[in-house]
């Protein structure tokens, strides 16, 4: 499958995003209920009166989730249509994107999708894909 740069670029960047997200909502998570705790005590407000600003990154988490959901359509697509690699690597990368997007997503999209031609370590080998003439008589001799 072959991509221009703006695509590549794009698809990165939706891929990275997937990597920074987790750490944001977990920090802005973190920091809203600090607040709570320290507005509750000073201001003597009921602790749910600070659950509007965890309702503003809401939003941006259902936005995640929509782009997570596009990104693994995307890669399973690319996985299927990249016969250049070794069938044993597309099937770990395609349970992985299943299981372990965040990691196996930024990897894959560097070795497969940033770059235009795939790793050597990636390929599959050739004496598994062609039988060779040592093949056909090693196995024609008793």
């Amino acid at each position: 499958m072959k991509l221009s740069r703006n695509q590549k670029l794009t698809i990165g960047a939706a891929t990275l995003w997937m990597l920074v997200y987790p750490l944001v909502f977990v920090f802005l998570w973190l920091a809203t209920f600090g607040s709570i705790i320290m507005t509750a005590t000073t201001r003597q407000e009921p602790p749910f009166a600070l659950f509007g600003i965890f309702a503003c990154i809401m939003p941006f988490h259902f936005l995640t989730i929509a782009i997570s959901l596009g990104l693994m359509a995307f890669y399973w697509a690319h996985i299927i249509k990249n016969t250049t690699t070794s069938d044993a690597l597309r099937i770990i990368f395609g349970v992985g994107i299943f299981w372990f997007g965040y990691l196996a997503m930024p990897i894959y999209f560097y070795f497969f999708v940033w770059r235009d031609e795939t790793p050597t370590w990636a390929r599959p080998s050739t004496s598994l894909a062609t039988p060779t003439k040592a093949d056909a008589i090693s196995a024609a001799t008793p």
